[in-house]
């Protein structure tokens, strides 16, 4: 029997974290989930599963799930998992209670839990507490969605707005250039603020958990379930655009940007070296010795003790957009400023832009469906070279129809390597803020 699901989400009180609570729990409530047998948009985006692990796989479909909302507002997300509740109860009722699926749906109800937990992506110690208690109150995670995330805008630049609404209106939906963000912010670790919460705050959440993602992995049940997932957030806005000695994000103008681009390339690096452990590990069941080229041989040797014990697969997702996204707050500050903001969203879209959803479970698409899908999504490009992955973002055609799309995730030539220096520099500042989180923790043992 496939073991229970288990999967944190992050940020999961509101806006798109909330959508993929949502809609992971209406999804898991079928028989069948149509998010566990996802069709790409994108027939020409060269996907292939030839690196896939050999493993098999049972159906998505479960009788029972724990979702654990981690949350920094305890008053909110109670809130939201009571309407997440509702919404399962309403999907529920919908259903011929005398049916195979009403059946089914019922069932799982008896068995979802919907837990909140408390996390603050700010606050390291946070974070590792967080771990810690996960630990002393599950055996094993099977998915972990990094979603929460937060940009320092201060105000709207107008004049910006109006001409590039005039010259280019997609990209001014797209890609906006006049969502002005404040510089230098800092968190009480004294690290900036956005970088340690999109960032890195999320990198020591899967160390810390990494042990029950693998413990996930090496299930001794047949048939296996799988590896376990994580899911890290990007955006269409991920962009480059900071100096490589600025990697805390503190003196740039455009540091949400910059923080979704280093997500990019951390997946890209962490799923380059699960790749290469893989492969690894199949060449030495094989034939004995562990026989790999000079490239996998270095990923190899810079993957955790936790790696090697167990699979986990990295995905890239990024949600599109949607009223929820952090610069409807800013149109609060005029009047009607939401109502122009919708209205522009659906020109653009009738336009053709591919990215505008007008709701959060529609925007968790990209999401569930890399965590729901049974064989695994792809997580290589036919390339092959370590410097290339999918990244799967939630789309709609012009009539609001959901589709899931694919694009490629490159390192640029000119900032070749960066993941692997990025990764190196959050692995240490991950050990040093863990020893003096571990040093504190003895001291009041010994009180």
């Amino acid at each position: 029997m496939q073991r229970r699901p288990i999967i944190v989400v992050t940020g999961a009180n509101g806006g798109v974290g909330f959508g993929i609570c949502h809609r992971l729990l209406v999804q898991l409530a079928q028989r069948n989930p149509p998010d566990a047998s996802p069709r790409l948009s994108s027939p020409d985006a060269h996907i292939t599963h030839s690196d896939s692990p050999n493993l098999k796989y049972e159906p998505a479909a479960s009788t029972g799930a724990t979702v654990i909302m981690a949350c920094r507002d305890r008053k909110r997300a109670e809130r939201a998992r009571g309407q997440l509740l509702a919404l399962l109860d309403a999907h529920i009722a919908k259903l011929d209670a005398r049916s195979a699926d009403g059946v089914h749906a019922r069932a799982f109800r008896e068995n979802v839990e919907v837990e909140v937990m408390y996390l603050d992506l700010s606050l390291i110690r946070s974070v590792l507490e967080f771990g810690t208690e996960l630990a002393q109150r599950y055996p094993y995670i099977s998915h972990l969605i990094c979603n929460a995330g937060v940009a320092a805008f201060s105000h709207l630049g107008w004049a910006r707005f109006f001409k590039q609404l005039a010259t280019a209106p997609i990209s001014s939906v797209e890609h906006p250039c006049y969502n002005i963000q404040t510089r230098g912010v800092r968190s009480k670790d004294g690290l900036g603020w956005t970088w340690q919460c999109n960032v890195f705050g999320h990198y020591v959440l899967f160390r810390t958990v990494q042990p029950l993602l693998a413990a996930y992995s090496r299930t001794g049940s047949e048939p296996s379930p799988g590896p376990a997932r994580v899911i890290w957030m990007s955006s269409i806005h991920a962009s480059p655009v900071y100096e490589k000695d600025d990697w805390q994000l503190t003196d740039t103008d455009l540091a949400y940007e910059s923080s979704k681009y280093q997500n990019d390339i951390i997946a890209l690096e962490l799923s380059s070296r699960a790749l290469a452990h893989q492969k690894y590990t199949r060449n030495a069941n094989g034939n004995g010795n562990a026989v790999v080229d000079g490239n996998d041989r270095a990923h190899q040797g810079a993957a955790s003790e936790e790696e090697a014990e167990g699979e986990v697969l990295h995905y890239l997702v990024e949600p599109g957009i949607t009223p929820t996204n952090f610069a409807a707050l800013l149109l609060d500050q005029i009047p009607f400023g939401r109502f122009f903001m919708v209205l522009l969203f659906y020109i653009v879209r009738l336009l053709g832009s591919p990215h505008v959803l007008f709701s959060a479970y529609h925007a968790a698409l990209a999401a569930v469906q890399a965590a729901l899908s049974a064989p695994p999504l792809p997580n290589t490009l036919a390339a092959q070279d370590h410097h290339a992955m999918p990244k799967y973002g939630s789309q709609t055609d012009r009539w609001g129809y959901e589709r899931l799309g694919v694009a490629e995730t490159r390192e640029s030539a000119k900032r070749e390597g960066e993941g692997r220096a990025l990764l190196q520099r959050c692995e240490d500042l991950y050990r040093t803020f863990l020893a003096e989180y571990q040093a504190g923790a003895e001291g009041e043992g010994s009180r």
